[in-house]
């Protein structure tokens, strides 16, 4: 008998786990790791956000023996989240699947299409609030155009550094934008988010390949510097790079992939998550640089926002089909601005 009844919310949990795996593994995606989540209860509402300025003053003071202690005193904005409802369905149909001359898994196929066009669409919503992808504006404090000069203006909203791939010593140069931030905000970075081509020219300048040798040691260097290497200069707990692309042409025709985060950008931010590939849940009454918005009911409590519901569909062409529909209840937003330093235009 079925265990679903009038008014529930049903989803394929099988599938869905698959999935959701799917996006949490594939690396060429930074959206799943790059953001904690905030799980909400309802699509849409208000949201609570800690002001830096009250959480870093000093309110500690001496106290009497009959006087009651210091109040502190800890301000919030209110900020107004919606977490849009998108699908997508899959049909595999039965004599398609009967007449391949290889086996065709349902159970294997499903969630792997799903979950990448899945990815893509998280990726895409990611970059386009946080990086200005399809020309949506940066919600940054702080940009960072290449160009000539290299200093840091205290307390300016914009600056120029010099490109990734030009001669300049771009651990200082990270370090000090790091010092910036902590200034205008009270939180060090400890996170870094690169375009696939920014990040060639980062991790293969001369600056930062110098600071991996050790000096009097006879054994040349002949690799560009990992992610991890570049983490541990940084002094930074996850470093991403972006090596996703989605194709913009229709069904059926040549694809014209193109990369989802523009080129020749990074963001310097504070996510607040460890060094856990997962960044986890955001703890809302300490500041993070943006958070991302998963429904909780809408996904069944799934942290990742996704389910697959299945079902059978025996009208869909010759003998009947599985018809599979993802739903997806997430969406991205800012939460400090002043916690992040966006860097275009990096590369030459």
């Amino acid at each position: 008998m079925p265990t679903d009844l009038a008014g529930d919310l049903y989803y394929n949990p099988l599938l869905t786990r698959a999935a959701v795996t799917n996006i949490q593994n594939d690396k060429r995606f930074t959206a799943a790791r790059a953001w904690p989540r905030m799980i909400v209860d309802k699509p849409t509402g208000l949201y609570d956000k800690v002001k830096t300025g009250d959480l870093n003053r000093d309110e500690v003071e001496a106290r009497g023996q009959n006087s009651p202690a210091a109040i502190a005193r800890v301000g919030y904005e209110r900020g107004t989240f919606s977490v849009p409802t998108e699908s997508l369905a899959y049909d595999l149909n039965d004599v398609a699947v009967k007449a391949s001359n290889v086996t065709r898994n349902p159970a294997r196929i499903i969630p792997r299409v799903l979950g990448v066009k899945g990815s893509i669409r998280l990726e895409r919503m990611m970059a386009r609030k946080f990086l200005g992808a399809d020309g949506q504006s940066i919600p940054w404090y702080r940009t960072v155009t290449g160009g000539a000069s290299d200093t840091v203006n205290a307390y300016t909203s914009a600056g120029t550094r010099k490109y990734f791939n030009s001669s300049t010593d771009l651990l200082v140069a990270v370090l000090e934008e790091a010092g910036y931030i902590s200034r205008k905000a009270g939180m060090d970075p400890d996170a870094m988010l690169f375009a696939r081509d920014a990040w060639l020219a980062f991790r293969t300048n001369d600056s930062i390949i110098a600071a991996l040798n050790v000096a009097g040691v006879p054994v040349s260097r002949n690799r560009p510097a990992t992610m991890q290497e570049v983490a541990d200069l940084l002094e930074l707990d996850w470093v991403g790079v972006s090596k996703a692309t989605y194709n913009t042409q229709p069904y059926g025709i040549d694809p014209s992939n193109t990369e989802i985060v523009p080129a020749g950008c990074a963001l310097l931010y504070f996510r607040g998550a460890g060094k856990n590939e997962d960044p986890g849940e955001w703890v809302d009454e300490m500041p993070v640089a943006g958070a991302c918005q998963v429904w909780r009911d809408g996904a069944n409590g799934n942290p990742e926002g996704i389910r697959i519901r299945k079902f059978r569909d025996e009208k869909a062409g010759s003998g009947g089909s599985d018809h599979s529909e993802m739903d997806t209840f997430r969406d991205y937003g800012v939460v400090t601005p002043e916690l992040g330093t966006f860097f275009t235009g990096m590369v030459q």
